[in-house]
């Protein structure tokens, strides 16, 4: 794992308030939110409705709507929509008190039974109509709202039959000599246009409107500049790459690939986006084509700046250990070159066709101008597609790893293979357009190309900020010293974090590619609306945002809870005299009880009906009797161990020939870890029904005995007064309870004592066994007693009669001579 640098925490926060301070001055900027109006009456409200989608349905009609009045019918169908959604919203809102009041009032009374009082009949009837009236207001509204999803549909598929319908129109064969004759003289008179509009806007102008343009200018450019210049200096001070940091860690490279892309590319960028702003608003002093040329020169420059500053601050060609991308810095500047042509490339353009858009175009200078401008896209597209060009050593492709994190931060991922593969695809087929004349074709794929390439690496750059951010949070010393949560808990949950983080960018890469591509935004947000309102499979409502929700608050409780037992742990118990096993009962009490109060708020959250959850739950309590008998005998059997405590955490214990220390009490078993510091689990019914042994229920009180054996003849006193003398000299024996020495007995080699002795810690018992023994051996040794060894005598039967057989038995050279 890559360990942060010492300045990394401090860039971080330098990061946070940064971003805390640019957004207090954007919210500062913000106009104060106006009165809403007064709501329309609901008759006059339906029948404007009504209107509209009668006039949007004749539109509907016609094949011939042009692009953009189809995008608005879009867009205004989903206003109506929404309108009629929080309309039926707050209807169902007004009909509940209405329903709950009838429901009190209960059924009507049944043929041949008493009547009812005359008041409650009469609030019967007019809660009835009053009920009646809003279901009505419910059903026409209804009504609106399936109007409007009808036609969207039918504009939908009209939508869809007019790109199919361009993209499939032929034009003119760009090479073609008539075609470049016809286009080229077209293409110069509208770059002469172009450069002569700001001299005819200029002319057009009054005098005072000069002035007024003069002053702005002087005043606006200047300080645009200076405050550009200030987040400039400031960004690339507090946070930027620092020359003197040899081997950055990746989240500091992460760290200042933002604050240069911010400092060279999204503040000019900004500038010019404001200036955008200026020329596109109502009280603009600037008119006609110049206005044109404007809009389209500062949407250009945008790109270009946006183009050339994002790369460079991914792959840093001017510093190599700063670069985010594990690849040779030869191709990081080839990488960076080609980009930034491109972008040039696309940004003319696109002056060029926004400002073309309100000029009539032949079919031969569009399909020249496409041939051209297309294939120059598609060929520097095809150029940043080998497979070598992303190689960290310049001719073989970079690994792909299985996992990324710290150690294969920097290395594209997985996908990047099949993006390069089908953007190279795409390139190929919008030149084969372009070159037989589908020029709608060419351009419509190299432009969504270029628009999908922009929004991936934004959101790939966006990635790398938020993982290394994610990283850092789970690498926090709250984590790992205030709730103390495992490496292993850790890692997983940045894992599920992470993944997260892919789904929502992958969400936002959809949503925001997708319109590019022909795919309505309406259709991809009514999607998202229907998935989080909830899909119903049978007569179950399944809802991702209420799971989300649940999720969200079953892992919130979970921390509080966590929270709770580490403050009760560090800082309230250990001010009581409450011993360790009760504190121990009264912190897995609490966990237990917040995991139970987690799950019941994560139920009611998701909807689900207690009830139906205690049916199941007895017709699971036969198969429980049966098959899951032991694992409730092991749960009751640790709540018992809990509150009973016979054993507790860090208690001595010997079982079924297990010794060791209590570590955990759970609710199924008792984990034990013994000398040689193996853990032993034991399940927590044999604790209740077996006997064990606890050394240290009560208190760490114990007593030490050690055996001594001396030969037969030793004076006992001299013996009984040395075992004593060792026992007092012993640092750790206890004067009360006394020590003592006694003598046991007989035995078949020795005169057996035993020397006693009570100690603090029955922990230490061993340990002072041990020094006892070497002591008593070293004064017995001194003092000239024996220490018997065992001995046995070996008595054989008939041992006169085998003496003679081995007396009269020949021997070997005398049987040699007879041979």
């Amino acid at each position: 794992m890559i360990e942060p640098d010492p300045g990394s925490a401090a860039i971080l926060r330098r990061s946070v308030r940064l971003i805390v301070a640019l957004t207090f001055c954007w919210l500062a900027l913000q106009a104060p939110a106006v009165a809403q109006d007064e709501p329309l009456p609901f008759d006059l409200q339906l029948a404007i409705w009504n209107l509209v989608l009668d006039e949007f349905d004749q539109e509907a009609e016609a094949s011939e709507l042009e692009r953009r009045r189809v995008d608005e019918l879009k867009v205004q169908l989903s206003e109506i929509r929404v309108e009629a959604e929080a309309l039926k919203a707050d209807f169902e809102a007004r009909l509940a008190p209405f329903q709950s009041q009838l429901d009190t009032l209960g059924p009507p009374p049944e043929e041949g039974a008493a009547p009812e009082p005359a008041e409650i009949a009469a609030q019967r009837e007019r809660l009835g109509a009053d009920i009646a009236g809003i279901d009505g207001h419910i059903t026409q509204v209804e009504l609106i709202i399936t109007r409007a999803d009808e036609l969207d549909r039918r504009v939908a598929r009209l939508a869809r039959q007019q790109l199919l319908d361009q993209l499939s129109s032929s034009f003119p064969f760009p090479l073609a000599p008539d075609t470049v004759s016809a286009a080229v003289p077209e293409f110069l008179a509208v770059v002469r246009e172009i450069a002569e509009s700001p001299g005819i806007w200029w002319r057009g102008l009054e005098p005072e409107d000069r002035e007024t343009v003069v002053i702005r200018s002087l005043i606006v450019l200047p300080l645009a500049l200076a405050i550009g210049l200030l987040f400039r200096f400031v960004l690339l001070r507090w946070i930027g790459r620092d020359p003197a940091i040899v081997e950055p860690t990746y989240t500091r490279s992460v760290i200042g690939a933002v604050a240069e892309a911010c400092a060279t590319g999204i503040i000019p960028a900004l500038i010019f986006a404001g200036f955008l702003y200026r020329a596109t608003h109502q009280t603009t002093l600037i008119t006609g084509p110049f206005r044109d040329f404007v809009v389209a020169f500062c949407t250009a420059m945008i790109l270009i700046i946006l183009a050339w500053s994002l790369p460079r601050a991914v792959l840093s060609p001017d510093s190599p250990n700063w670069r985010l991308i594990a690849i040779d810095p030869k191709n990081a500047r080839k990488i960076g070159a080609r980009i930034s042509v491109l972008a040039a490339i696309v940004a003319v353009d696109l002056l060029l066709r926004l400002f073309g858009e309100h000029h009539d175009t032949s079919d031969e200078l569009l399909s020249l101008y496409v041939f051209v401008v297309s294939s120059l896209e598609a060929v520097l597209l095809l150029s940043l597609t080998p497979s070598r060009l992303w190689a960290e050593d310049g001719s073989s492709p970079p690994p792909e790893p299985d996992d990324e994190d710290e150690e294969t931060a920097g290395k594209p991922p997985r996908t990047w293979m099949y993006l390069r593969r089908a953007v190279a695809g795409a390139a190929v087929v919008s030149i084969l357009a372009a070159f037989l004349g589908f020029s709608y074709l060419s351009a419509y794929l190299t432009t969504n190309l270029v628009i999908s390439s922009v929004v991936l690496g934004v959101l790939i750059l966006l990635r790398g900020v938020l993982r290394e951010l994610i990283g850092a949070a789970f690498r926090s010393r709250f984590l790992m010293a205030k709730l103390r949560i495992r490496h292993r808990m850790r890692a997983l949950a940045k894992f599920w974090f992470r993944v997260a983080l892919d789904v929502i960018l992958g969400y936002v890469a959809l949503v925001a590619i997708a319109p590019a591509w022909g795919v309505p935004q309406g259709d991809v947000w009514r999607l998202t609306v229907r998935l989080l309102s909830g899909v119903k499979v049978g007569n179950v409502t399944i809802s991702v945002a209420e799971i989300l929700i649940a999720v969200f608050a079953f892992l919130a409780a979970i921390v509080l809870t966590r929270m709770a037992q580490r403050a009760l742990e560090d800082q309230i118990l250990p001010h009581t005299r409450l011993d360790a096993g009760v504190r121990n009962s009264i912190k897995a009490g609490i966990g237990y009880a917040g995991v139970a109060l987690a799950a019941l708020i994560a139920f009611a959250l998701l909807g689900l009906d207690l009830s139906n959850i205690a049916i199941i739950a007895g017709a699971l309590s036969v198969g429980i009797g049966f098959g899951l008998q032991s694992v409730v005998n092991n749960f009751v059997s640790g709540m018992i161990l809990l509150v009973e405590r016979p054993i507790k955490v860090g208690d001595w214990i010997m079982i079924a020939g297990h010794e060791g220390f209590v570590r955990r009490i759970s609710v199924r078993a008792t984990e034990i870890e013994t000398f040689t510091r193996a853990s032993v689990i034991i399940p927590n019914s044999e604790l209740l029904s077996g006997s064990l042994t606890n050394m240290t229920h009560k208190d760490q009180y114990g007593r030490v005995d050690v055996n001594v054996g001396v030969a037969y003849g030793s004076d006992v006193d001299q013996v009984m007064a040395i075992l004593r003398e060792c026992l007092d000299a012993h640092p750790q024996i206890l004067n009360f309870p006394e020590a003592s020495v006694v003598f046991l007995g007989f035995g078949d080699s020795s005169l057996d004592f035993q020397a006693r002795g009570f100690i603090s810690s029955i922990v230490w018992r061993i340990f002072v066994q041990s020094d006892l023994l070497v002591d008593i051996y070293r004064r017995l040794n001194d003092a000239g007693i024996e220490i018997p060894f065992p001995q046995r005598d070996l008595h054989l039967k008939d041992i006169d009669r085998l003496e003679a057989a081995l007396a009269n038995r020949p021997t070997t050279a005398g049987a040699q001579e007879k041979t």
